[in-house]
C-alpha cells in the first residue's frame, strides 16, 4: 500500500523514483522521520543510503515513513538560485517604484549588488552544506566495502580502498578552510 501521508514523489505513477531519474545524483529523502542524503542509481533503478545499503525504487516509494524531499543542489546551483531570487526581487522593486511615480533613480536601484552580509550568510550556508555533503560521501565510501560486487565478504584490499577514499574526502574538506 502506498504511503498516503508523505509528500508525493515527483511522478505519482512511479513512487520511489526521483526527479531526473536518468541521472545518478544525490537526493534528500525522508526515511522514517530522518532526512538523509541518498544516491540514486538509474542503472539499477534504486537507491544507496548513507550506510551503503541498496533499496529498489519500489521499496522506497512504498515504505511508510518515506518521502522525496528534493534533489541535493551543488553550491553553484544554490548560489545561482539565490542570485536569481535576489535579482527578481530587485526588479520587482524597480517596477513598483517606476509604477508609483516616485522620483528615484531606477538605474541606481538596478545597479545595486546583493548586500555583503547576504553574500556572507550565503557563503556560510554553502560551506556548511558542502561540509555535510562531503561527510555523507565519506560515510558512503567507508561503507562501500560492506556490499562487494560479488556479494561476499570484503577483502582487506577492498577495505583499504574504501578507507582511503573516505580519508581523501575528509582531507579535502579540511584543506578548504
Amino acid at each position: 500500500m502506498p504511503n498516503d501521508t508523505a509528500p508525493a514523489w515527483p511522478d505519482p505513477a512511479r513512487p520511489g523514483v526521483p526527479m531526473n531519474p536518468d541521472a545518478a545524483d544525490a537526493h534528500l529523502v525522508l526515511w522514517f522521520g530522518e532526512e538523509e542524503i541518498w544516491l540514486w542509481k538509474p542503472r539499477h533503478a534504486g537507491w544507496i543510503n548513507s550506510f551503503g545499503g541498496f533499496y529498489s525504487a519500489l521499496e522506497v516509494g512504498m515504505a511508510l515513513g518515506s518521502a522525496y524531499l528534493g534533489p541535493c543542489l551543488t553550491p553553484q546551483e544554490v548560489q545561482a538560485h539565490t542570485t536569481a531570487a535576489w535579482l527578481a526581487a530587485r526588479e520587482a522593486c524597480v517596477e513598483y517604484i517606476d509604477g508609483s511615480g516616485a522620483s528615484f533613480s531606477l538605474a541606481d536601484l538596478r545597479a545595486l549588488p546583493p548586500p555583503a552580509d547576504a553574500m556572507a550568510a550565503l557563503d556560510e550556508v554553502v560551506r556548511v552544506a558542502v561540509e555535510k555533503e562531503r561527510e555523507a560521501c565519506a560515510k558512503i565510501a567507508e561503507w562501500a566495502h560492506m556490499v562487494p560486487p560479488d556479494g561476499g565478504s570484503p577483502t582487506e584490499d577492498e577495505r583499504a580502498v574504501a578507507e582511503a577514499a573516505a580519508a581523501a574526502i575528509r582531507a579535502r574538506s579540511e584543506g578548504d578552510d
